[in-house]
């Protein structure tokens, strides 16, 4: 009799109805590279009952955009993916057929998916460029030269003095040369020198390309950067589509809102709500905060951001960055393919680099950055492109480009972004002041119920593409380890 009880006890708690685990719904602010790395961990995981994206702009992909140039294709922000983690094969332009690694960069793993599920056609060039400088012959033209004893004392000057710097935590706004020279007391330079002129002018510029070299050149045993067409932008956007369409049948829905300016998020006992341009959304358990950090300052939050985080963000620039794509197809042959040179403006002391897109030959790309591309941020487009055009004008035989089609980008303008690329402001304070360098730390961590992911939070390699889908992974491991 007593055993007959305990089946039935048994029983009876085996009838019972089991309590449903909580689902819940997400809310993403972005619509970039971090957003996608979140959305591909979220929209996996069966406790995510529904995710929300909110992008202010009218395409996926953030500052990773494509524009059809011609019968080209121009890249208004990252042109290549760099840190590949991989050799590639011409043979295997798609990679349809290659094993990529482990330690692959993951948008090479992206385009291989794309490509082998027929979504795409997107291929692959690894290439590392040689590089040129455009300088006078002493005879009234103009030469390429692989380097000068002016740039060689600049650039030796430099790498010392980023020894120097790298042992302290802060680096002071007035960035002055350690090792004497001629140049003891002047503001560093990133390349160039004081006779043939600076190739990025400012202190903010100089941190970002001295702070990441080893990244910007492949290194003995690193392999160069690779180049996608028709563009990272076309790739970044496609996969978004992707992300935010998922499979019938899939345990979470997930919808996209493009041209949806988030304004403030205010959270409640137990709910998110979200206000956008376009009217408000309730009820979301977390949000992930995937914007830039000048949009993120512009977000009004309920409870208030903590002031380390507030004060962190004053410490997170956006760099200016120019780039400008010319079609013609009149291009000088003596720009080579795979070829990056540099050259003087016509002001005598700014300068430009210029390169032909490696998949398309009548692409010709200019790049200003620093104090230069702040200037021409000022300028419209046609006169960034007139003075482009006639720097090429008189280094190559007084040639006139028969242009068929061009765009200029404008990121420190545009409203929803702010600039190209984070850096870390020096703010002139001691040497040994922790905070700058801990900006980026503190940009990361999370708000209550609110997480933080982007280019800018990725310490191990901002300013990138694959820094941007790591931080949103982190993120969204980060929100599933609540649960």
């Amino acid at each position: 009799m007593i055993k007959r009880h305990r089946r039935l006890l048994l029983l009876s708690r085996n009838c019972r109805p089991q309590a449903k685990e909580k689902t819940m719904r997400v809310a993403i602010i972005g619509g970039g590279c971090a957003a996608a790395g979140a959305l591909e961990i979220l929209g996996a995981n069966p406790k995510i009952q529904e995710i929300v994206v909110f992008e202010a702009a009218s395409h996926w992909g953030g500052r990773a955009w494509t524009r059809k140039v011609d019968e080209a294709y121009f890249d208004m922000g990252p042109q290549f993916v760099q840190d590949p983690g991989v050799t590639i094969s011409d043979a295997d332009p798609t990679l349809k057929g290659t094993d990529l690694p482990e330690t692959a960069n993951p948008w090479l793993k992206i385009i291989k998916k794309l490509n082998t599920a027929n979504l795409s056609n997107f291929t692959c060039l690894q290439i590392d460029p040689t590089t040129y400088y455009r300088v006078p012959d002493g005879a009234g033209g103009w030469q390429d030269v692989f380097t000068t004893n002016d740039i060689n004392q600049v650039n030796n000057t430099i790498d010392t003095d980023f020894q120097f710097a790298a042992t302290k935590p802060n680096l002071p706004a007035s960035v002055t040369y350690q090792s004497g020279g001629p140049f003891a007391g002047t503001v560093h330079l990133a390349l160039g020198s004081n006779g043939y002129g600076p190739i990025a002018e400012s202190v903010e510029t100089w941190q970002y390309i001295a702070a990441d070299s080893d990244r910007q050149v492949a290194p003995a045993g690193e392999q160069p950067n690779i180049y996608v067409a028709p563009g990272i932008g076309d790739v970044v956007g496609l996969y978004m589509n992707v992300l935010t369409n998922p499979a019938e049948g899939s345990s979470c829905a997930i919808t996209g809102n493009l041209k949806t300016k988030v304004l403030s998020i205010q959270q409640g006992s137990n709910q998110i709500k979200i206000d956008t341009e376009n009217g408000s959304f309730y009820g979301f358990d977390f949000c992930i905060v995937t914007i830039s950090p000048y949009a993120l300052a512009n977000i009004a939050f309920t409870p208030p951001l903590p002031a380390e985080k507030i004060k962190a963000l004053k410490y997170i620039g956006l760099g200016n960055y120019k780039k400008i794509g010319i079609y013609a197809d009149n291009i000088p042959e003596s720009i080579k393919m795979n070829t990056e040179y540099y050259t003087i403006d016509l002001d005598g002391q700014s300068c430009w680099q210029y390169f032909r897109n490696p998949h398309f030959k009548n692409l010709l790309i200019g790049v200003a950055s620093g104090n230069f591309a702040r200037t021409l941020e000022t300028m419209d487009k046609e006169q960034v492109r007139d003075r482009f055009t006639a720097v090429i004008k008189s280094r190559y035989g007084d040639v006139t480009l028969n242009i068929t089609d061009w765009a200029v980008t404008n990121w420190a303008n545009e409203p929803r972004i702010g600039g190209a690329y984070s850096y870390t402001i020096a703010d002139g304070g001691p040497a040994d002041d922790p905070f700058p360098l801990q900006a980026r730390d503190l940009l990361q961590t999370t708000h209550q119920n609110i997480f933080f992911a982007g280019e800018a939070d990725w310490t191990e390699a901002y300013g990138t593409i694959h820094g941007a889908y790591y931080s949103g992974q982190r993120a969204a491991n980060a929100l599933l380890n609540r649960l």
